[in-house]
């Protein structure tokens, strides 16, 4: 699941924010504007979505996990990045498809959560 959205006013507001939403930790790389502009987020492993951040004006992505290659490119490329954690970040569309086919079909669900700390 990805999106593109406008930024916080600040970085460290979106910290903040993502901190308090994924309690199991947070790796934040800085190296873009104290200011971003637009912020992507891609649930899970963000390294399929790396090459197109840049071109597409983004300086800021929230993912689960990326390699620890991008630490340098992100250097480079001047970008902001937030590691949530691929499980914590997958948990969010399994829980609304769930929730939405329950209502659609009138079915009982329940998520049964993970101590997955990957």
């Amino acid at each position: 699941m990805g999106v593109v959205a406008a930024a916080p006013a600040d970085r460290a507001a979106l910290r903040a924010r993502l901190e308090q939403t994924f309690p199991g930790g947070v790796t934040a790389l800085e190296f873009g504007s104290a200011q971003p502009r637009e912020v992507a987020l891609l649930t899970g492993s963000g390294m399929s979505a790396l090459d197109s951040l840049v071109p597409a004006g983004i300086d800021t992505f929230v993912t689960g996990e990326l390699k620890q290659s991008v630490f340098n490119r992100a250097q480079e490329e001047r970008l902001n990045l937030y590691l949530c954690g691929h499980y914590a970040t997958e948990t969010f569309g399994v829980q609304a498809l769930a929730a939405e086919l329950a209502t659609r079909f009138d079915l009982p669900w329940v998520f049964l959560p993970s101590d997955c700390p990957l």
